[in-house]
């Protein structure tokens, strides 16, 4: 068994990083921190209505439920909490959330709310996030909670979940037999089977692992070896008795096998039952030399500062605000005032100290903010020419900004994903952090030592697999073949199951290089947190962006993947639709004579009578709606034009101002084929007053730029929200 165990290490071993998916969508209604009437444990608690304490009494969890916080920022520099509830309530925190879709929740801290979002899908990760205007409060707030998470009460829940994760797995294993039909929880991966994954605490990661070392175990009586290689002669799952997943993930473990004993480091070798597998070489060991080193210790005992209370500090950025502040409501937002000393350039907790960046004379600057907040407890920093000020800092992001939006190099435009500032530094985050992107970044935009670059320096090796159809559900592109010089390739996803999916905006694309390994081919990695439903007999129109001024995609085999949610199980699946790049013209054009039709198939392993066999086309006629085409439609004078445009023409209505009625109303509308906006109609109404008005904008609109697939302009369905703001008194 030692070497089965080994082995399997060996297997694990290779588990690829993840990227953690929040799906709450945060929604802030100011920057300070209300009071509740009702003392309650920190933690989450459902908002029950409109009176001036609104929470539920009871929470959804408190932070002793919590497994881990972190304290991050997001792409603008600003800080966030990002914390994830323990596997044992995960199951909870899913059901809760599902219940409260479109309602807010609070997150409570000290008896105030710090956070209110509104839960737009299930969450079965147990991620959350919190954030908030006064993002400089919240490293306190984190120092604060850390200390209610119980380290040993978490580890005895971890304990709990995983004995009982083993004690089901290791029963169900023995009713396994050498017939029976194998198939993970979900789509087989290196994340089914790992512990934690991109949501968080797996729970099927023990039944998986039994389920995969079984249809291993098939696979490799089935292997022969020549000229040191292995051999494996089966071509589907059906050979296995396995889920074709569990196989291509299987066969995909073979052909790595073969990399690795390539590489001369790694050798064939039998375990106790007479199966192949693969070991590292052992390493030769080199005689040891000892060394004596001297001493570093040092006699004397460092010097410690006793720590600030960050408390003290808020109350400081909270006097400070009402000091200089141009509304002094509003906390934290003061730096821009007129009315702030020109001497203050930044400001940043560094743990639980606040500190203050200023220029000059550093004993004005003490006395001057000490009179004004009344306390003492912050840290000056004086401004030098070897650091930054985050009043520095902005004003470089802002010609970072100016620069990109007047760039004619679309390889550096397309590069430049992200801009974020830290205390010091901007961090620029590319697709692509490749030495060209860097020298033409210094050369176009700023050569600044502030700036901090970001992102992939190669493209890494990802084996991920998916299903391309099953269960009446595709997911195919809509040719076979595209241009290497193509921005995009475009999917279909044809739900034809009795059951709707859910699905986000998220996606991610391979390629096999030219030695036959898939590795991942970056793209832009922010994504909107927003949900879709595809219900049965509905279509979804996708697109995977290919960044061919980045990547200078060459011919070959590309692969986009897609993950949805079953709704009616919380079962998860990665779909995938494998399509081909070329150069070629006449296999581009033979390729691209036609699209194809999208045929779910309707075979499972699942009983029958839960798919629907009558499958209907994708439209193919000339008034087909699309959500999603290659070149999108545009008002003219782009997206600024498109809201002075609504600016101009808004008539708020004066029944509306004198009721104090604001908010953003949602409409979905269609660019028909020349340009014209048609059948307006309201997704998220705010007040009838204001709906009419949104709906008489968009009627008065001129016509746009129509979008076009395939170089022909199509009818686009477009959404666009307008929003209703009161003038402050």
């Amino acid at each position: 068994m030692r070497t089965r165990i080994s082995f399997y290490r060996t297997v694990l071993s290779a588990l690829p990083s993840v990227v953690l998916m929040l799906a709450i969508g945060l929604i802030w209604v100011g920057c300070q921190h209300k009071p509740i009437a009702i003392h309650r444990e920190n933690g989450w608690y459902p908002v029950t209505g409109d009176s001036n304490d609104s929470l539920s009494l009871e929470p959804i969890v408190t932070t002793k439920d919590f497994s881990v916080l972190r304290l991050d920022s997001d792409a603008f520099g600003k800080y966030v909490i990002f914390g994830q509830i323990h596997p044992y309530y995960m199951n909870l925190w899913a059901e809760e959330t599902e219940k409260n879709i479109g309602k807010q929740i609070a997150f409570v801290f000290n008896d105030s709310v710090i956070s209110n979002p509104t839960v737009n899908m299930r969450i079965e990760s147990g991620n959350f996030a919190i954030t908030s205007y006064c993002d400089t409060l919240l490293p306190g707030i984190y120092e604060e909670l850390n200390k209610e998470i119980n380290p040993s009460y978490s580890d005895s829940l971890t304990r709990l979940a995983t004995t009982r994760l083993w004690k089901e797995a290791r029963k169900f294993k023995k009713t396994l037999t050498d017939t029976t039909f194998l198939k993970t929880k979900g789509i087989m991966s290196y994340a089914a089977i790992d512990v934690m994954n991109a949501n968080g605490f797996n729970p099927h990661y023990a039944y998986n692992q039994v389920v995969y070392l079984k249809a291993l175990d098939r696979a490799r009586k089935k292997i022969s070896i020549k000229n040191g290689h292995v051999i494996f002669p089966c071509q589907r799952g059906k050979d296995l008795n396995i889920s074709d997943d569990l196989f291509l993930f299987i066969q995909s473990l073979f052909k790595e096998w073969n990399q690795w004993l390539d590489t001369g480091k790694h050798q064939l070798v039998k375990d106790e039952d007479g199966l192949y597998t693969v070991e590292p070489l052992p390493e030769k060991k080199d005689k040891l030399v000892s060394v004596s080193l001297p001493s570093t210790k040092s006699e004397k005992q460092p010097i410690t500062e006793e720590p600030v209370d960050q408390r003290t500090g808020q109350q400081v950025i909270e006097a400070l605000s009402k000091a200089y502040g141009t509304d002094s409501t509003v906390i934290g937002d003061f730096l821009d005032s007129p009315h702030c000393p020109a001497f203050l350039e930044g400001m940043f907790f560094d743990g639980s100290t606040l500190v203050f960046q200023v220029r000059g004379d550093t004993t004005v600057a003490r006395h001057t903010l000490e009179a004004a907040a009344k306390s003492g407890a912050f840290r000056l920093e004086p401004a030098t020419d070897e650091s930054f000020t985050q009043k520095q800092l902005k004003e470089i992001k802002d010609i970072i900004w100016s620069k990109r939006e007047k760039l004619t190099d679309e390889y550096l435009k397309s590069n430049m994903a992200g801009c974020g500032i830290s205390d010091h530094h901007i961090y620029q985050t590319f697709i692509m952090n490749t030495p060209e992107a860097r020298k033409a970044f210094r050369e176009k935009i700023i050569d600044s030592p502030a700036v901090i670059f970001e992102g992939p320096t190669e493209k890494a090796p990802n084996n991920s697999m998916g299903v391309s159809g099953t269960l009446g559900i595709l997911l195919q592109s809509d040719y076979p073949v595209f241009s290497t010089q193509s921005k995009q390739a475009t999917f279909v996803l044809v739900n034809h199951s009795k059951v709707t999916l859910r699905s986000g905006a998220y996606y991610f694309l391979t390629y096999e290089d030219e030695r036959g390994v898939w590795r991942d081919l970056p793209i832009h990695g922010s994504f909107l947190d927003i949900g879709y439903i595809i219900e049965p007999g509905r279509t979804r129109h996708l697109s995977g962006s290919l960044y061919p001024e980045i990547h200078h995609n060459k011919p070959g085999r590309y692969r986009f993947f897609y993950p949805v949610t079953f709704t009616d199980t919380g079962r998860k699946a990665t779909l995938m639709a494998e399509f081909k790049l070329t150069d070629n013209p006449q296999e581009l054009a033979e390729g691209q004579k036609e699209k194809r039709l999208a045929v779910p198939s309707t075979q499972d392993n699942r009983s029958a009578g839960t798919i629907t066999t009558s499958v209907p086309e994708v439209p193919t006629d000339d008034n087909h709606l699309f959500q999603v085409v290659e070149c999108m439609p545009e008002f003219p004078g782009g997206m600024k034009g498109c809201m002075d445009f609504i600016q101009k023409e808004m008539r708020y209505p004066e029944e509306a101002k004198n009721a104090g009625i604001q908010g953003r109303v949602h409409l979905q509308f269609i660019i028909e084929k020349d340009g014209t906006p048609a059948q307006p109609r309201i997704v998220r109404s705010v007040h009838p007053l204001l709906d009419k008005e949104a709906l008489r904008i968009i009627r008065q609109m001129p016509k746009w730029t129509p979008g076009k697939q395939d170089g022909r302009p199509q009818r686009v369905l477009y959404t666009i929200p307008i929003q209703f703001r009161l003038p402050k008194s």
